[in-house]
């Protein structure tokens, strides 16, 4: 009986010794979240661990938050252990969301030590069950990419339909569609709706209670004057809750010029040296949607010498224009560009790419 455990520890020294040799580094978890007080695992536990690890993956890289309210601020530490002979440089640390934070985590763990990133979670634009990736790049030979995951699931005070506003189609200049987001009480839930608030000068939103229902409708519009481009934004909910005090409305919205040139892009395609240039010619229509003249203020191409560039009103919100390559460039890919400044407050400027290849 004796021999036999004698044979067993020395089973398992070689096993730890033997899976240290292949990783190179190992990971472990120290929590240390609002979930549950720090401990460090015994050494038997360790071995038991990292051979689990081993074998299905690197378990010990997952945390779950359990059920958490929307609005709440979630933090969590993973320890990352080096157990190689030598320094272990962390390059990079990525995370999948813009949601995940990386607060801290070394440039560098030393050889036989550890060292913590600590990542949080924001849950204000959340609900619903979420799986977020936290990338580890580091120097390692043998395992040069580690992977943290962070998952939970984020309860609600009141459910909202649609998740969130889209508002596509837009131009700058002109009145948008109102959309309507249904809120209403989560089941067994005793909530009242205080008022709300718009993140962004550009959306406005009003609140309606529903007659009838325990309910309000949440009513968002996007303003004329939203500039052009993308909006990323959201309409905060103040509510009286044991558990929760806000809830968040995501509002994306895509606000289009209100002057629109096409072709966007002029391609002259594969032409030879011996080609005569002036063949080349590209037309363009410029045209507005806003509710005044359009007028172009000035156009310049680039680079000189190989474009002549000329315009002609058709309407008092249409320009044609015309692109003439005048001179062959030399042998191999060209690249111009077009720079039209019109009398529009969207989008005085547009820029249009100029291309050729020259065989």
């Amino acid at each position: 009986m004796r021999a036999h455990r004698k044979l067993s520890k020395k089973g398992t020294d070689a096993s730890v010794a033997s899976l240290r040799a292949k990783t190179g580094l190992s990971l472990f978890l120290r929590a240390s979240s609002k979930c549950a007080n720090a401990y460090v695992l015994p050494l038997v536990a360790l071995v038991v661990v990292l051979m689990a690890c081993a074998a299905a993956g690197a378990s010990d890289t997952i945390h779950d938050f359990k059920k958490v309210w929307q609005g709440e601020k979630l933090r969590h530490t993973f320890v990352l252990s080096n157990d190689s002979a030598k320094p272990l440089k962390l390059n990079r640390v990525r995370s999948s969301c813009v949601c995940v934070s990386v607060e801290d985590h070394p440039s560098e763990i030393p050889a036989q030590q550890s060292g913590k990133i600590t990542l949080s979670v924001d849950t204000a634009p959340l609900d619903g069950r979420f799986v977020f990736s936290v990338t580890v790049m580091t120097d390692s030979a043998k395992k040069p990419i580690v992977q943290l995951k962070l998952v939970g699931d984020v309860r609600s005070a009141l459910t909202v339909n649609p998740k969130r506003v889209v508002i596509a189609g837009a131009r700058f200049g002109q009145e948008t569609k109102e959309q309507v987001v249904r809120l209403v009480p989560a089941e067994g839930t005793k909530v009242d709706v205080l008022g709300i608030r718009s993140k962004s000068p550009h959306i406005e939103a009003r609140l309606l209670e529903v007659s009838g229902l325990e309910a309000w409708d949440l009513i968002v519009k996007l303003r004329p004057d939203c500039p052009v481009g993308n909006l990323r934004t959201e309409v905060i909910v103040d509510i009286e809750h044991e558990k929760q005090k806000t809830v968040s409305v995501p509002v994306n919205a895509v606000v289009k010029s209100d002057v629109e040139v096409l072709p966007g892009v002029v391609s002259f395609g594969g032409i030879t040296d011996k080609d005569e240039a002036t063949r080349y010619e590209k037309a363009l229509i410029l045209r507005s949607f806003s509710k005044g003249d359009l007028k172009i203020e000035d156009i310049k191409v680039t680079p000189a010498g190989y474009l002549k560039v000329s315009f002609e009103e058709r309407s008092k919100k249409e320009y044609t224009i015309k692109l003439v390559l005048t001179k062959v460039p030399p042998s191999g890919e060209f690249k111009g560009q077009m720079e039209i400044r019109t009398n529009s407050v969207g989008q005085p400027k547009i820029s249009v790419p100029v291309r050729a290849f020259v065989e």
